[in-house]
């Protein structure tokens, strides 16, 4: 994996998708803090500086047995595992993201190009609530450290769910 971090950014997606011709296959981009976060339907991803897991994922030169879906569900499955090692059991909402006790605590962004058959790239971008206790207008949000009473290393954290996204590698 390329492993690109940022301070601050825009947006991951965005960043990937701007770059994406002269960045190899499975460039990982975190950031610490995004000014315009997206989730589907062009909503905004809000998240505090320093408080959450940022990333985005950029496949490209995928094989044509690869779809979309595939991708989505192996992503799901590693936030999952990422969850469940801190004892949190997250269920996923389809579309795209991850509830514990009916609030969100992650959610999922991917976007696709396609020429004809063969998707040129896909990107995944994956939001995780971490640290973040205070989403003003966000009642139905909720984070790692609200679920566990516990405070977290970002860094450390962001390292394990990295390894965890090891299985992307298969793609």
């Amino acid at each position: 994996m390329n492993l690109l971090t940022f301070e601050t950014i825009d947006s991951t997606n965005n960043y990937l998708k701007l770059h994406e011709k002269t960045l190899p296959h499975l460039t990982v981009i975190r950031a610490r803090y995004q000014t315009f976060g997206r989730g589907q339907f062009t909503r905004q991803w809000m998240s505090n500086p320093n408080e959450n897991i940022l990333v985005s994922f950029l496949f490209k030169n995928l094989k044509k047995s690869v779809k979309t879906e595939t991708i989505e569900s192996i992503a799901i499955k590693i936030c999952q595992n990422f969850l469940a090692k801190f004892g949190v059991q997250a269920m996923h909402k389809l579309p795209n993201d991850l509830m514990v006790g009916g609030k969100k605590i992650a959610g999922m962004l991917i976007e696709t190009k396609q020429i004809q058959e063969t998707l040129t790239y896909v990107i995944v971008g994956i939001g995780i609530n971490i640290n973040q206790q205070n989403f003003s207008g966000l009642p139905y949000a909720t984070s790692l450290a609200l679920q566990t009473k516990k405070t977290y290393d970002i860094d450390e954290l962001f390292s394990n769910f990295l390894q965890e996204s090891r299985t992307f590698e298969n793609l």
